[in-house]
């Protein structure tokens, strides 16, 4: 977990992130994602995303279950959209 500022204030974490924003990797057993999203969400994290970047795929936790979404993040009044995210991904590893 990274937290968005980029840094951390203290050695270690002592209030919940506002976003976590969890990856899945080939071989990850989904039981094992909906847990980690559920300690997430104990732990007062306000917003829980599941990123699956084979299949260009985003979820949102909530309650208690993951529905897929178009938007990453909201801060305010800005919005961070998947297809920003598929965007930057694919310029990255492909640089004109």
């Amino acid at each position: 977990m990274i937290a968005a500022e980029g840094r951390l204030r203290d050695p270690y974490p002592t209030e919940p992130f506002e976003v976590v924003v969890e990856v899945l990797s080939p071989k990850d057993p989904f039981a094992r994602v909906l847990r980690k999203c559920h300690l997430y969400q104990t732990w007062g994290i306000r917003q829980i995303v599941v990123v699956d970047p084979q299949t260009k795929t985003v979820w949102s936790f909530e309650n208690g279950s993951l529905e897929k979404t178009d938007v990453i993040a909201r801060r305010g009044e800005r919005v961070i959209l998947a297809q920003e995210l598929w965007a930057e991904v694919d310029r990255r590893l492909n640089p004109a």
